[in-house]
C-alpha cells in the first residue's frame, strides 16, 4: 500500500497538486508572492477552470516566527496568470507543514489568517 501512496503523491506533485498532508495538518500562515513562474503543464478537472502548474517564490509569515522565503510548486487558476499578478493576491492564505517549514501549500480560496507576529511589512500583519 505504501508504494501506491508514494506513486500517488509523486504524480500529484508532478501535476502541481496541493500537498494534502500540509493542507490538513499545516499551520495557518500568510504568503507574500514575490515571483510566479508558469510552467508548461495545465490541468482541468471535470468542467472546472484551467489551472497551470507554477513555481512560486513566497515570503511566509507564521505566528511568532520571522518571515522566511520558500519555493512552492503548485497549480494556480490560469485566469490569475494573464497580465500582472492581481493586487489582492499579493498576499494569500497558506498552510505550513509543522515539521518541515519548506512544505508550504497555498490556499487561493481561504481568507487570510490573523497573525500574532510583528513584521516590518504591514501587508503581512494587517488583519
Amino acid at each position: 500500500m505504501r508504494l501506491f501512496s508514494r506513486i500517488g503523491r509523486g504524480l500529484s506533485g508532478l501535476l502541481g497538486g496541493v500537498d494534502a498532508e500540509t493542507m490538513r495538518f499545516g499551520l495557518p500562515a500568510r504568503a507574500e508572492v514575490l515571483r510566479v513562474v508558469p510552467q508548461n503543464t495545465t490541468v482541468r478537472i471535470h468542467d472546472g477552470v484551467v489551472e497551470r502548474v507554477c513555481e512560486f517564490l513566497v515570503v511566509v509569515a507564521l505566528d511568532d516566527m520571522e518571515p522566511y522565503e520558500a519555493r512552492v510548486r503548485q497549480r494556480a487558476p490560469e485566469i490569475y496568470l494573464h497580465g500582472p499578478w492581481p493586487g489582492d493576491l499579493d498576499v494569500i492564505a497558506a498552510r505550513v507543514h509543522p515539521r518541515d517549514p519548506q512544505r508550504v501549500a497555498l490556499d487561493f480560496d481561504a481568507p487570510l489568517p490573523r497573525m500574532r507576529a510583528a513584521c516590518d511589512d504591514l501587508r503581512l500583519t494587517a488583519a
